[in-house]
């Protein structure tokens, strides 16, 4: 499963008739279900709607809605990551690992956008052109006592270089 196809579960798991009913009273009708709206003056009377079809709801006076999630973001002034977790936990749904692949794949882009930006580049640039004088350094550095401290430095610089890693 991936990242989509858990939340979908999520989302059908989720009663957002309950969860919505549990805060504020709605009366149910064939397939929605109506209430005050808990986002905004409650003067207006029952102005939220809940569709159980769509598992949706929506304010027609705040003009806001969304889903289970969204709901549960408003309500309990969530992030995004806070109310999928706390949905899941009560759906039962071991949500972590949606997030597992989402933190991977964050981490890497954000890897990929620092290994391409241009001061890196241009550090790239100015490295591989002081190679061949650290390695100079390093040569002449070999007849004195710190041998394994230049050594150690050439195979740093030797798998930055191998791998590409700047």
């Amino acid at each position: 499963m991936n990242y989509q196809d858990n939340l979908r579960e999520l989302k059908k798991k989720i009663s957002i008739e309950k969860l919505i009913g549990n805060k504020i009273k709605l009366e149910r009708y064939a397939k929605t279900c109506s209430g005050p709206c808990p986002f905004h003056n409650q003067e207006y009377g029952k102005s939220l709607i809940v569709d159980l079809v769509q598992k949706n709801w929506r304010c027609y006076v705040c003009h806001i809605g969304g889903d289970s999630i969204d709901f549960t973001m408003r309500y309990y002034k969530m992030d995004y990551i806070e109310s999928v977790l706390w949905l899941g936990r009560k759906a039962g749904i071991n949500v972590e690992m949606i997030f597992e692949h989402r933190k991977k794949m964050e981490a890497l882009n954000n890897l990929k956008r620092i290994l391409q930006s241009p001061v890196l580049i241009m550090f790239k640039s100015v490295l591989v052109l002081l190679l061949p004088f650290v390695t100079l350094v390093g040569f002449f550095m070999t007849n004195w006592e710190k041998e394994d401290e230049v050594q150690h430095f050439k195979d740093v610089i030797s798998k930055i270089i191998k791998y590409k890693i700047l």
